[in-house]
C-alpha cells in the first residue's frame, strides 16, 4: 500500500510541475570498488548517499537503482534503509525523512529497479536542510550529507562473462526529488555507472592456476634457503 501511495504522489507530482534546477546530490559508493572483477558467488554492497547541499524543504525522494539482472540478483535480506534521515531533536526541532519501506524494495513489476523510496513527516514543510543520520538506530552521520540506504547484490552462479553495471538514477519509473518549493527539483547523480566485471571462466582458471603456481615456487624458494 505504500508504494502504490508513492506511485499516485509521484504521478501527481510529476503531471503537476515544472523541472527546475537542484543543488541535491546523490552518489553512489561500492565494496568492491568500482571497476573491481567480481565472481559468482560473491556479493557487491552499494552505498546510496544524500547530500541535501544546504537545501531544505525534500518532501519525497524516490531514487532508482537499476542493475544487470541476468548476472546480479538483488538481496533485500542483506540490505537496509536509514531509519531517519536529516533528523533534529528538540523544541521546535523540523520534519526528516523516514523510509516508505524497510528494506528498500524492487519496484513493482520488475527484477532490476531497486526504488529507494523516502518522504518527510511533513509533506507540507519538507525535511531540514541537515540533520543526523541513522541507521538501525545507530547515528552513522550528521550535517548535510549521509547515507540513504546498503544495497547488496549477490553476483549468480555461473553469471555471464563481461561487464556489471549498477546505475543510480532518478530518471528511472516513479522516481522524482520533491520539495515543498513544488516541482520535481531533481537531483545531480552520478555521471556513470558503478562498474564490475565478469571474467571468463577460463581467465578465472588461469588467474587459480598462476597463483598457486606462485604459491609453490615461493615456498620451494624459502625451503631451498632454510
Amino acid at each position: 500500500m505504500r508504494r502504490f501511495l508513492i506511485h499516485l504522489l509521484s504521478t501527481a507530482l510529476l503531471i503537476g510541475s515544472a523541472s527546475t534546477a537542484s543543488a541535491i546530490i546523490l552518489s553512489s559508493d561500492s565494496s568492491p570498488a568500482s571497476g573491481a572483477t567480481v565472481a559468482g558467488g560473491e556479493q557487491i554492497t552499494v552505498t546510496l548517499t544524500l547530500d541535501t547541499e544546504s537545501t531544505a524543504g525534500i518532501t519525497l525522494s524516490s531514487t532508482g537503482v537499476i542493475f544487470d539482472d541476468t548476472r546480479l540478483s538483488y538481496n533485500s535480506a542483506a540490505s537496509s534503509a536509514s531509519s531517519y534521515a536529516l533528523f533534529n531533536s528538540g523544541k521546535g526541532a523540523g520534519p526528516y525523512l523516514i523510509p516508505a519501506s524497510q528494506p528498500p524494495e524492487l519496484r513493482f513489476g520488475t527484477t532490476d529497479q531497486v526504488n529507494v523510496d523516502f518522504t518527510a513527516t511533513s509533506l507540507t514543510v519538507g525535511s531540514s536542510a541537515s540533520g543526523e543520520f541513522y541507521l538501525g538506530g545507530v547515528l552513522v552521520a550528521s550535517g548535510t550529507a549521509g547515507p540513504l540506504a546498503t544495497l547488496v547484490f549477490d553476483v549468480l552462479p555461473g553469471a555471464a562473462d563481461g561487464t556489471i553495471e549498477i546505475d543510480v538514477t532518478l530518471a528511472g519509473a516513479g522516481n522524482i526529488m520533491q520539495t515543498a518549493a513544488g516541482g520535481n527539483v531533481g537531483a545531480t547523480t552520478p555521471a556513470a555507472p558503478l562498474t564490475f566485471t565478469v571474467p571468463e571462466p577460463g581467465l578465472a582458471s588461469l588467474s587459480m592456476a598462476a597463483l598457486l603456481t606462485l604459491g609453490v615456487l615461493r615456498a620451494r624458494t624459502r625451503k631451498q634457503q632454510s
